[in-house]
């Protein structure tokens, strides 16, 4: 973790160094640790909403789920919340999504034409062999399914257009995402499953969490301030 603090915060540390026209390697590793407890100590759900969102922190990531889980009605509408939190496509978006994703076309294609082959092969009587295609076609949908799914909750890039905004043939807008390239979690989609209250009170906690994950930062950044101008004293 500590690595990943590092990797985080260089951007920053490197203008803390314009700021104060210093050379840089002026804070270590325990500084760092040092700003980042001080961080979570302040504001642990806002830290772990950081770690989880910009730093992909599995320890994290299970904290804030656990928070949201308590947080809201149901971990159905904790799940939406994570989505909105990370930026990613809600559980709902999903199987449309799929369903727009040219790989997931071109193995959908390859699956019916191994359907073909197991009606060919119950029309001649042969089961065993009916039911072992049936077993690949099903198995390559699935695993076409769980690869576009994994790749939507682990990066939110819309699979139409692979995060151009565009589509090659027509050279205009995808229509997917709407020119952004990515896929924004649909939070209306919140109400009409789990109800307008649902919908009211994940909104609110994840405003709580955003303000708190803001404050976070902003804690860690000071801490890494004052310990440098402690250094050059």
């Amino acid at each position: 973790m500590i690595e990943m603090i590092l990797r985080l915060f260089e951007a920053r540390a490197a203008s803390l160094e314009s700021i104060c026209g210093r050379s840089s390697g002026a804070l270590g590793r325990d500084e760092f640790v040092a700003a980042a407890s001080a961080a979570c100590r302040a504001h642990p759900i806002g830290w772990h909403a950081f770690m989880t969102a910009e730093g992909g922190d599995d320890v994290s990531a299970g904290t804030l789920m656990a928070y949201l889980v308590k947080a809201l009605p149901t971990p159905d509408v904790a799940k939406a919340a994570m989505a909105v939190l990370l930026g990613r496509p809600l559980p709902e978006q999903l199987p449309s999504l799929v369903a727009k994703s040219p790989y997931y076309d071109a193995e959908r294609r390859r699956a019916s034409i191994v359907m073909e082959r197991a009606k060919r092969a119950r029309r001649a009587g042969d089961q065993h062999k009916y039911q072992n295609l049936l077993d690949e076609r099903n198995g390559i949908l699935a695993a076409a399914r769980q690869r576009v799914e994994d790749e939507l909750l682990s990066t939110g890039i819309c699979p139409k257009c692979h995060g151009s905004g565009r589509r090659e043939r027509k050279q205009d807008e995808c229509p997917v995402c709407r020119g952004r390239g990515r896929i924004q979690p649909a939070v209306e989609m919140v109400a009409e499953h789990y109800g307008p209250a649902a919908s009211d009170m994940l909104k609110r906690v994840v405003d709580v969490v955003l303000v708190d994950k803001s404050q976070a930062v902003q804690v860690m950044v000071c801490r890494l301030q004052m310990e440098r101008e402690v250094a050059y004293c």
